[in-house]
């Protein structure tokens, strides 16, 4: 999960990761993700993007490497 940490001021990768018999615990895995000033948002619906955007693909790949799966990928835009 990607959010913005209003305390610090900065963007935050976090992941849920479980330990033995411990229940999950949502872990900070990258304290300060900077994007690219080009960067726009993308919003990938799924996995059905990796067709459509090689780039998406790429990072998906690296993603599952990794051993993580994605439970869902889209963005969100919060009213309040």
């Amino acid at each position: 999960m990607i959010l913005y940490n209003s305390h610090s001021k900065s963007v935050e990768e976090l992941t849920l990761i479980k330990k033995g018999k411990h229940p999950p615990k949502w872990i900070v895995t990258i304290p300060k993700l900077e994007l690219d000033p080009k960067s726009k948002n993308f919003s990938p619906e799924g996995v059905k993007s990796c067709a459509e955007n090689q780039a998406y693909l790429k990072i998906f790949q690296n993603y599952c490497i990794q051993g993580y799966s994605i439970r869902y990928s889209s963005s969100m835009a919060v009213d309040c």
